[in-house]
């Protein structure tokens, strides 16, 4: 139990640094986005959006190993203390299949120049190689014990990124499509090699194990499809939106979606927080730390996720506006619908945690692939159909709601937990959406206040904060302030 209220009160503290990172990242993101919509024009910006797809592919393809890095790490850890052996196999993987890519990406060059507009294929591989390497180096921060470190240096790459960018547009104003890229390249450097020396000591000399290089191809080759799937639904909408309605509509749309990613980006400290523990846990064969997860962690923190999706909802033409975007209210008509698809995906970043955790592969990709499906028919159907950049948008959610009905009864099945109930938090943006939809911003936002003011009564009638989550809260060492704010919220409790 000792041990138990340690990991607690450390969660405590990384949870700040999760936090942190995460702000800074989505902001620096923002910040990226607003320079980009300065310097380059529709058109311009839209090309750039397809080298993102290239390249985000391309990663794919490559940084499938390294989800293995949660679990081997930390049998890795436990074993010896340190991280050699982990590492060691899974880089020898992500290499091997970066040597693979390559080669196919040599041989396709002239397809994805002209998809981009530009002759940088070669930035294409390059930028792919290097975020999987980052990718990779994020992934051994977990076992090392630096978790709250984990949203932090992504943050400082895209620091990196938007320094460069304000020197391009501020200095010579000449910022143009190629240049953007080789930036975008350049700024990935520093997140492959700093995550490696902050874990210092913990990460011996890098060694081939047969047998660990095994587990993670067979626990992540499965991934490497899941993730073709995410691909495919995170950017078959850009792609199509360009066959159908031309580069600068795939454009507007991007922006959009760019923004619903920073926002997501919170999402991930989610999983980060979560995952050693789970990890550790499923390693002894403990499923006490699941079980409580699933009952006092992850439908508060959902319900508390929706809500800032919910206001997402209501500010989505002021902050387009607000970043530059050259046609705010049609691509604000995009970020409402992807509201909810941002609701969905603070329940899912959790489930990756006990995905990963479990080494869980098969059915995630399997899933992914029937979302992506559902995804790409309703693009066609519906940009066919006339529907504008909302039919993509709306394809988009409903083919992230089947993956989230069909992993939760999957988890609920398998290892026995209530994994639907933190998709019920889905309501507060539905509501809010229904209210901007039929009576304006200005509804949507007084909606949004009688929520938020009714939340800590609400969640109580609901369940959210049990008296059993309470009494487990107070053995946590945190600020007295923090203490107050999170009694109150179960103060209706016997």
């Amino acid at each position: 139990m000792k041990g138990e209220r340690e990991a607690l009160a450390r969660g405590l503290s990384d949870s700040a640094l999760l936090g942190l990172g995460s702000a800074l990242g989505a902001a620096l993101g923002f910040v990226s986005l607003r320079l980009l919509l300065t310097g380059l024009s529709e058109e311009e910006y839209g090309r750039y959006c397809l080298f993102l797809v290239v390249g985000g592919v391309g990663t794919v393809l490559l940084h499938w190993p390294a989800h293995a890095m949660l679990r081997l790490g930390a049998e890795d850890v436990e074993a010896r203390g340190r991280l050699g052996r982990a590492y060691g196999s899974i880089l020898a993987l992500v290499v091997g299949s970066g040597l693979f890519a390559g080669a196919v990406a040599f041989a396709v060059r002239d397809a994805i120049a002209s998809l981009v507009g530009a002759p940088v294929w070669h930035l294409a591989l390059a930028f792919a190689s290097l975020s999987a390497l980052a990718t990779l180096s994020y992934a051994v921060l977990q076992p090392a014990g630096k978790v709250g470190l984990r949203t932090l240096f992504p943050a400082l790459a895209r620091a990196v990124y938007a320094g460069l960018l304000a020197l391009v547009v501020y200095g010579s104003g000449s910022l143009n499509l190629e240049r953007a890229v080789w930036l975008c390249t350049a700024s990935v450097v520093p997140a492959v090699v700093l995550p490696l020396v902050v874990v210092g000591g913990a990460l011996d000399r890098p060694a081939f194990d047969r047998r660990f290089a095994a587990r993670a191809f067979a626990f992540g080759w499965p991934l490497l499809l899941r993730n073709l799937g995410i691909s495919g639904v995170l950017y078959v909408d850009v792609l199509l939106v360009q066959v159908f309605l031309g580069p600068a509509a795939a454009g507007r749309y991007d922006v959009a979606y760019r923004v619903a990613e920073q926002v997501v980006v919170f999402g991930m400290v989610l999983e980060y927080l979560v995952g050693p523990v789970l990890a550790v846990a499923a390693a002894r064969g403990d499923e006490g730390p699941l079980q409580r997860f699933y009952r006092f962690l992850a439908p508060p923190l959902a319900w508390g996720w929706s809500l800032c999706a919910a206001l997402l909802v209501v500010l989505a033409e002021p902050i387009l506006s607000l970043l530059g975007a050259k046609s705010a209210a049609a691509s604000a008509e995009v970020l409402r619908l992807l509201a909810l698809t941002v609701s969905l995906r603070g329940a899912m970043s959790m489930e990756v945690a006990v995905f990963d955790a479990h080494l869980i592969s098969r059915w995630p990709t399997a899933v992914f692939f029937a979302g992506f499906a559902l995804n790409l028919v309703l693009d066609l159907a519906l940009l066919s159909a006339g529907w504008g950049l909302t039919g993509p948008a709306l394809a988009t959610v409903l083919g992230f709601a089947l993956q989230a009905i069909c992993r939760a009864l999957y988890l609920r099945r398998r290892l026995r937990v209530p994994a639907l109930a933190p998709y019920a938090s889905i309501v507060p943006v539905l509501l809010v959406f229904v209210v901007v939809w039929a009576g304006g911003a200005l509804w949507g936002l007084t909606a949004w206040i009688l929520l938020a003011a009714s939340f800590p009564r609400l969640g109580r009638r609901l369940g959210l904060f049990p008296p059993e989550g309470r009494a487990l809260l107070e053995q946590v060492r945190m600020p007295a302030r923090l203490r107050r704010a999170v009694a109150a919220l179960y103060a209706g409790d016997a």
